[in-house]
């Protein structure tokens, strides 16, 4: 039997649960300036997980190479984790479309890390991935 809520104590119910909806896929936006932590975070979370695959601008060099990432790793049925600063509509919209495309969940990942201390990691940054340390 299922459990509802119902005021503030949980009972028992006979109704069967909603079926999960089925998804092909699911696309993590990264949200976030420039050393906010999104490829740390993928390194210490997901990095060892099969069947995520990251893509990012700082190693593809061009939007358009990370839409082609995506694309295929969605094609594959995988997870996606979009590293880029994605921090406009505009931007975001590119991942909204490809998921959608695909039947693949989409979720933004947002990094509120105050700019300050953005800008000092980004200072101390050696031998950055993308080439883009000091």
């Amino acid at each position: 039997p299922r459990r509802q809520r119902t005021g503030s104590a949980w009972s028992a119910s006979s109704e069967k649960a909603a079926p999960a909806p089925s998804t092909r896929g699911l696309v993590v936006v990264c949200v976030g300036l420039p050393g906010a932590g999104k490829s740390t975070f993928f390194q210490k979370h997901f990095a060892a997980v099969p069947g995520i695959v990251r893509c990012c601008q700082d190693v593809l060099k061009s939007r358009q190479r990370v839409i082609d990432a995506v694309d295929a790793a969605l094609q594959r049925g995988d997870a996606v984790y979009v590293d880029r600063t994605n921090v406009n509509k505009e931007q975001r919209a590119h991942w909204t479309r490809l998921a959608r495309r695909h039947g693949a969940r989409c979720v933004a990942l947002e990094f509120r890390t105050p700019a300050d201390l953005c800008a000092q990691r980004c200072e101390a940054r050696e031998h950055h991935e993308g080439g883009v340390d000091r």
